[in-house]
């Protein structure tokens, strides 16, 4: 009886001691992980035994960083202290989260440290918190918020290139980074625009990607062009200057497509084709003799006319051209065309894939001689139905079969709503895809025509058969990177999609709303626009002012999902000017800064060789990223004089040493004598 009770109440007493202790972290019996102290224990009846193990959990204190603002003095990262300490528990697997709360963005994630070491932030907002286990992993953990407050200091306009190189008839995409360490607004601009533009124009952050980009850089922009990239927050500013190259690069004769042709064997038998040729690189045409043409019978037929030096082929049919029993003869051609290449290529042009030499560009093309010419028939086509329900998005393919009785391949012609769209030859095939795109609907219609190239055909007839299909276009709407149609063919490909790309030439000065809105310049609905835009920016009736500006799609899409807006609020003054204390646009470009850039004198920036907008030195301290160097004091007249003089002194008494040792030498030597 007297083993049970004692069971009993060791027991009790294990129950009685763990209800009045605060658990916390694991069972190390059962291995199950609850809060608290750790307490183990054990009582086995017959002996009263009672085995209590107690494990705390770590409690630490964050010592630094503190719930306080510090001070950074330079631009990036800001190094902080990670201090803890500690006065219950035996801590290990120390780790620390760090997020930037200002751009909700974790810098270091569950990341293991060792106490007192360093950490880096960036600025503004954060929120650290430290983790720690005990001896069997029970976690315990604090958190910190501290601020990050950073001298200001320029954007950074990270572009290790000084210059870029761009193919001719080649648009130019480059992308670099802004980055400015206050995380603040910071405006993005361009010294010279069309066909040069960048976007975005203004973000805010710590870091941003921005695209330089153009239209096709044609002939008219071949050579260099100095461009110079600014960024700005509300109080510095500095610049990048960048060299842009446009490669003159050889083009490839632009030959024009040689039709079939049917000829007579008499009567009207003659073949007259001036071919058109256009090359770039000299503006010049067939005309000019700066061409060669090489004419080549493809099918082993004798040569029976040439093509002159100026691209004319001129020759007169007769019987003797058509083959047995005067069934008519398709003679097949290839005509090619090479130009004179580039006089003077540029030291880069490599980089164009090319090297500037000769070009070549070649055409094939029928030419039938007979005595009974008989028009091509469309034998078969796709879709079958000429009246059919399709969506704007859909890829819709047609298809003819053709057959011409003298042998001729002919010439196929494709046209959606009457405007030409695709031109096939060299087969008794043909097929178009086209894709009408999104936000078009109602009805439309895709017409072929095939040809022998013959003015007239036997009995009078027309030489041509053709083939036209309706099409109810369903409506789709489009999405962001949507846009209209596009044909292809030859057995191949269908519409694509079109991406936007938009460009904005510069604003407009500033012109008074109200007035306009009294002349009719505005309307009521912009008015309202413009004054509530104004009313953010705190103008009043007085200086409410509204700006345009013209923008374009450089891809051409056709469509306006993603079109920038063409007109804006502004601060109102009626003459501005470089000294208005505002920052506008006059004389035909905008102000970067507060009376300064554009039209005006240049912003100061940390490259224009003077000490301006708070630097310490020229170009260095202060905003700048660049640390002055100290100067050393140069020594004084006086010190100078004083360390020459002393150099004369040990000079001259050295010379006298000198003497008195030789004249020594010289008596001693006559009394030995």
């Amino acid at each position: 009886m007297k083993k049970e009770m004692a069971f009993l109440f060791s027991v009790c007493f294990l129950f009685c001691l763990i209800g009045l202790i605060e658990f916390a972290a694991a069972d190390s019996v059962t291995g199950e992980v609850i809060t608290g102290d750790t307490v183990t224990g054990k009582a086995t009846q017959g002996i009263a035994n009672a085995s209590i193990t107690i494990y705390d959990i770590v409690n630490f204190t964050i010592d630094s960083p503190q719930n306080t603002t510090y001070v950074s003095n330079t631009s990036g990262s800001f190094a902080l202290n990670l201090n803890v300490s500690w006065n219950i528990g035996t801590p290990s697997n120390w780790r620390f989260t760090l997020v930037d709360l200002w751009l909700n963005v974790t810098i270091n994630s569950s990341t293991a440290f060792t106490p007192n070491t360093t950490i880096y932030s960036h600025t503004k907002s954060h929120n650290l918190t430290v983790t720690v286990e005990n001896e069997i992993g029970a976690v315990s953990s604090r958190s910190v918020v501290f601020y990050v407050n950073a001298n200001n200091t320029v954007p950074v306009i990270d572009i290790p290139e000084n210059e870029l190189f761009v193919c001719e008839d080649n648009p130019l995409d480059y992308s670099f980074n802004v980055t400015d360490a206050e995380d603040g607004g910071i405006n993005v601009g361009l010294s010279d625009i069309d066909p040069f533009f960048i976007s975005p124009q203004f973000f805010t952050g710590y870091s941003n990607e921005t695209n330089l980009y153009s239209t096709k850089l044609n002939a008219n922009f071949l050579g260099t062009r100095e461009l110079t990239i600014s960024a700005a927050d509300e109080e510095s500013s500095d610049s990048k200057t960048l060299n842009v190259t446009v490669i003159e690069t050889n083009a490839y004769p632009d030959v024009e497509n040689l039709s079939v042709a049917t000829v007579w064997a008499i009567g009207e038998n003659n073949y007259y084709n001036e071919v058109a040729v256009y090359d770039t690189e000299c503006s010049c045409s067939q005309s000019s003799g700066n061409f060669t043409f090489n004419l080549t019978y493809t099918n082993g037929s004798e040569p029976f006319f040439d093509i002159s030096q100026y691209g004319i082929m001129d020759f007169d049919a007769n019987v003797s051209l058509l083959g047995p029993n005067n069934a008519s003869v398709v003679y097949n051609l290839s005509l090619c065309v090479t130009d004179q290449g580039l006089s003077d290529p540029h030291q880069n042009i490599s980089l164009c894939e090319q090297d500037g030499s000769n070009l070549t560009t070649c055409r094939n093309f029928s030419i039938t001689v007979t005595m009974e010419n008989r028009a091509p028939n469309i034998t078969n086509y796709y879709p079958t139905s000429l009246l059919f329900t399709a969506s704007g998005t859909q890829a819709l393919q047609f298809n003819v079969s053709e057959v011409d009785l003298d042998g001729t391949l002919p010439d196929t012609y494709w046209y959606v709503d009457g405007a030409f769209a695709e031109y096939d030859s060299g087969s008794n095939f043909d097929e178009f895809m086209y894709t009408f795109g999104c936000g078009v609907s109602g009805l439309h219609n895709v017409a072929v025509e095939i040809t022998d190239g013959a003015s007239s055909c036997y009995g009078g007839g027309s030489c041509n058969d053709s083939l036209q299909w309706i099409v109810l276009v369903e409506g789709v709407a489009c999405s962001v990177s949507d846009a209209g149609g596009g044909g292809g063919g030859g057995g191949g490909g269908g519409g694509a999609s079109c991406v936007e790309s938009w460009a904005c030439d510069s604003w407009q000065n500033c012109e008074d709303a109200a007035d306009a809105l009294s002349s009719g310049g505005l309307s009521g609905e912009d008015y309202r626009k413009i004054t509530e835009g104004c009313t953010i920016q705190g103008l009043d009736e007085k200086t409410c002012g509204y700006q345009t500006r013209r923008c374009m799609d450089i891809n051409s899409c056709g469509t306006k999902a993603t079109i920038p807006f063409k007109m804006q609020s502004c601060y109102f003054v009626l003459n501005p000017s470089c000294s208005d204390g505002v920052k506008n646009c006059h004389d035909e470009s905008c102000e970067f800064m507060v009376d300064c850039g554009g039209s005006c004198e240049p912003c100061p920036t940390c490259s224009d060789g003077k000490q301006n907008q708070a630097e310490n030195g020229v170009d260095c301290g202060g905003p700048c990223p660049y640390v002055c160097q100290t100067e050393i004091p140069a020594q004084s007249a006086r010190v100078k004089f004083v360390y020459i003089s002393i150099a004369i002194i040990l000079l001259a008494i050295l010379a006298i040493k000198i003497y008195q040792m030789i004249k020594l030498s010289r008596i001693l030597s006559k009394s030995k004598m």
